[in-house]
């Protein structure tokens, strides 16, 4: 089993916990909600301010990070829907039901919201831009004004 270690930073949302092993990121949160969170207790991470993912991590946020590696760790169902939230463009949205759609189970709506209340990857794996499907937004692990202020930031950056 490879080492993990992890940074805290502040960034335009809050606070960011993020844990990477030596080849990827593997997990992102805001807040302190990774003090509940028993994904983050069961990798043991160390705290560190040199691993080259981190330190790209940090300095690239809200910009391009697609080149990032990433390793999530989740069912093959969910795998599936968190690859699909990253087709979703900066400054798009796409509703549960566009999502479940996309991966060919359209009667899923309700298994995509799951996915994405269970996305070890906040921010890289964008549930933030998943709505409901009259447009409204619905509830965010991370808190419905987060949502919506990632939302706008993000149509300023397109």
């Amino acid at each position: 089993m490879s080492a993990h270690y992890y940074i805290t930073f502040s960034s335009a949302v809050g606070d960011i916990t993020a844990v990477a092993n030596d080849t990827a990121l593997v997990y992102l949160c805001i807040g302190d909600g990774y003090l509940d969170d028993s994904r983050f207790t069961f990798l043991n991470a160390q705290k560190t301010n040199t691993s080259p993912i981190l330190i790209a991590l940090q300095q690239r946020l809200f910009e391009d990070t697609s080149s990032l590696p990433i390793q999530p760790h989740g069912t093959p169902f969910q795998q599936t829907v968190w690859q699909a939230l990253r087709t979703i463009p900066n400054g798009k949205t796409a509703s549960y039901t566009d999502i479940a759609r996309q991966i060919g189970k359209p009667k899923a709506f309700r298994a995509v919201a799951a996915a994405c209340k269970a996305n070890p990857i906040a921010l890289l794996i964008p549930c933030h831009r998943v709505l409901n499907k009259n447009g409204s937004i619905s509830g965010y692990r991370w808190g419905v004004q987060i949502k919506e202020h990632l939302l706008e930031m993000e149509k300023s950056i397109k």
